[in-house]
């Protein structure tokens, strides 16, 4: 009790509100799908739903109190990301799902996404090498003896500093795009690592990370302007199908815009409050699976702004007390965890209502805790229980350097 005493109440609530929330309109959304699936589909999600929130709720109160950064070391890292992937090499086995090879299938139904997990292992191995790589280079002369020249040490450095742990997060990401072809989890992957790069506090990094800045704005600009002829090439069928809706909805409303139209109409349908709970007519065949990725249409279509804002508050509330916090950090790898918890929050949001809105191409990115989904669900609690953790033991510091007049 004495460490829920120095978590932050508000990420705490907020996770509770979408989490309710997300059990409600699951219900609600798959009502639509009764008709294919049995009378007691929409119970059954919720029930599903529920169950994945307890065991989230169990590892997120588990972590909270036992969580540290002292647990990292480079074998348990390396560990940690060989797990990740032999299990993401497991799901090639299984059939795809929705274009992507990204479950593996268990009995009773159930599947578990371990992408979904990867990206926390991602924001720990970042924030570990980050911190821990550049204090070993404070003593130049134990290296320097080890090579001829300056210019030998200086690429050496670059490799362990920078190199090293941008590799090892793309060999994560690539797998994901192109083995898995799971573009969304592949897209949030590298915002991930982006923001935790961009947060590295060590002077060594900052002379890289402008540079980085700029060339990954250029790099997204030269897609957007020359690179859809190359994508043609790489991007599955129904991935290039998403970017051409994206680009033109009306452009084939019965195949690859059919989505995107049904989740416009969902949207303009509604007024402040929506036609009201359980109402959605866009649920019924026009919007396949609406409990998943399109969700936030249904929230829209049935409770319009007021259940938008019920989505975007909690949300932004998380985020930026994520932010704050991290600000607040004096422990380097502290303050990169907090900031890749809260990237993956926001891409998460972003991508997802970007997509059903058709302000970006669908990237089938679901509504953390709101979305169907176990994966998704628990790794999300997974990851509030460690920033819990971290902020408790800065709350915790504080207090006693307050009673100590420090």
């Amino acid at each position: 009790m004495r460490r829920l005493k120095y978590s932050d109440h508000w990420i705490s609530l907020s996770l509770f509100v979408i989490s309710i929330f997300g059990v409600v309109m699951i219900g609600s959304a798959s009502a639509g799908s009764a008709g294919e699936y049995g009378g007691t589909y929409a119970l059954e999600n919720m029930i599903k739903q529920g169950i994945f929130l307890i065991i989230g709720f169990v590892l997120m109160m588990l972590l909270r109190r036992k969580f540290s950064t002292r647990w990292m070391y480079p074998r348990t890292i390396k560990a940690m990301l060989i797990i990740v992937l032999i299990l993401m090499a497991a799901c090639l086995a299984f059939p795809s799902v929705s274009g992507s090879k990204a479950w593996i299938r268990l009995p009773f139904g159930m599947s578990i996404q371990p992408s979904e997990f990867a990206k926390i292992a991602l924001m720990l191995m970042m924030s570990y090498y980050l911190v821990e790589t550049p204090k070993a280079f404070k003593n130049p002369a134990h290296y320097v003896r080890r090579f001829t020249t300056i210019k030998q040490y200086e690429h050496y450095r670059l490799w362990q500093c920078v190199g090293r742990p941008l590799a090892m997060a793309a060999v994560v990401i690539l797998f994901c795009m192109v083995l898995q072809h799971d573009f969304g989890t592949s897209v949030i992957m590298a915002g991930i690592v982006a923001v935790c790069f961009f947060c590295a506090s060590d002077r060594y990094y900052a002379k890289f990370q402008k540079p980085l800045f700029i060339g990954l704005a250029v790099a997204f600009f030269a897609v957007i302007l020359i690179g859809l002829p190359i994508l043609t090439h790489v991007l599955e069928d129904y991935q290039l199908g998403r970017i051409l809706a994206w680009l033109d909805p009306l452009s084939d409303p019965y195949n690859t815009s059919f989505h995107q139209i049904n989740g416009l109409i969902a949207f303009a349908k509604n007024g402040f409050f929506g036609l009201g709970l359980g109402n959605s007519t866009q649920k019924f065949g026009y919007i396949p699976e609406a409990q998943n990725d399109y969700i936030s249409a249904i929230i829209f279509e049935e409770l319009g702004v007021f259940g938008l804002a019920l989505i975007i508050i909690p949300y932004t509330i998380i985020i930026y007390r994520l932010f704050s916090y991290a600000y607040k950090m004096k422990d380097p790898k502290h303050k990169i965890i907090l900031c890749g918890i809260a990237s993956y929050f926001f891409l998460h949001l972003f991508l997802n209502l970007g997509g059903v809105s058709c302000l970006i191409p669908l990237t089938g990115v679901p509504l953390l805790c709101i979305s169907s989904g176990g994966s998704s669900t628990i790794a999300a609690y997974v990851a509030i229980g460690i920033a819990q953790a971290l902020i408790s033991q800065h709350n915790r510091e504080k207090t006693r350097l307050a009673q100590e007049g420090i």
